[in-house]
């Protein structure tokens, strides 16, 4: 609770604060970068475009019950499969991952993310992928 006597010491050390307040430069970077790793780790595998699209991040409940902030999604389209069923793949994955659905794609939100965790959602991505396309999911 002293951390909130400052608030720009509780933004840099509360992980939702610091998330809540992210500006529009911040997230696109994210946004950038998580797309061009969830590209690499499908290096042309699967029918997949890879892009970058404005969206909102819902804070959720507590202080901000149905707040929506700016951000920038990371959204996949693929060719052979819905959203909604790489969604569920996702879950099922050795790292499972959370992903919306939005406008017939599936996005991924770098908002809640740490930029050391995109490697691991990269392969997540992948995992699902190549699972669908097994006909193991």
């Amino acid at each position: 609770l002293r951390l909130y006597i400052d608030p720009d010491l509780a933004a840099r050390r509360i992980p939702t604060l610091r998330m809540i307040r992210m500006d529009k430069n911040e997230l696109s970077h994210k946004a950038r970068r998580l797309e061009a790793m969830v590209s690499e780790a499908l290096c042309g595998r699967h029918d997949a475009a890879v892009t970058v699209r404005e969206g909102s991040s819902r804070v959720g409940g507590g202080a901000f019950p149905e707040c929506d902030l700016p951000t920038c999604l990371v959204c996949l389209n693929c060719t052979r499969i819905q959203p909604n069923t790489l969604q569920r793949a996702l879950l099922h994955v050795s790292l499972p991952l959370l992903a919306r659905v939005e406008q017939d794609a599936l996005c991924l939100d770098p908002r809640t993310m740490l930029e050391d965790e995109f490697p691991e959602a990269a392969a997540s991505v992948r995992q699902a992928l190549d699972s669908l396309k097994a006909g193991k999911a």
